[in-house]
């Protein structure tokens, strides 16, 4: 669920709540029936401030949340993935930070590759909740060059 926006600094990812307790944040009888039928192969979400860059903050966050249940191979094949976008943009000659966006993206994986080695399955994943709350980890992209 995406919340009103908010660009004071409030949390961008919150905390895990109840899929049960969906279906009583809308009015409309269509999207109350769609949030129960998510109770089927669901049993939490998280919400999450909608600013423009909601949807790929909480996408990227969950498959960061994922990470701890992969093999390492999967871990290579991301970091592979990136490469082939890293290449195409340097050949376009583009102004801009894609740059720094990509250094602190493979940085950021890296560290959670890192993290998911030292702790258990809830120990990576309350670390990786406290990460999401760092402004300048998790912000919109202009943040981004802060913490390369």
């Amino acid at each position: 669920m995406v919340l009103q926006t908010s660009q004071n600094g409030c949390r961008k990812i919150l905390q895990k709540e109840p899929l049960s307790s969906l279906p009583h944040e809308f009015e409309n009888e269509i999207m109350k029936d769609k949030a129960k039928k998510l109770l089927a192969n669901y049993s939490e979400y998280r919400k999450v401030p909608g600013d423009g860059s909601c949807f790929y903050r909480s996408f990227i966050y969950s498959y960061l949340e994922q990470l701890v249940k992969v093999s390492h191979e999967e871990e290579l094949r991301l970091l592979g993935a990136l490469e082939p976008m890293w290449e195409k943009f340097q050949r376009l000659h583009l102004p801009g930070s894609y740059s720094d966006l990509h250094d602190a993206f493979v940085g950021f994986i890296l560290e959670c590759m890192e993290q998911k080695q030292k702790l258990s399955v809830r120990g990576y994943q309350e670390w990786l909740f406290q990460e999401s709350q760092n402004e300048q980890k998790f912000a919109n992209s202009e943040n981004i060059q802060q913490i390369s």
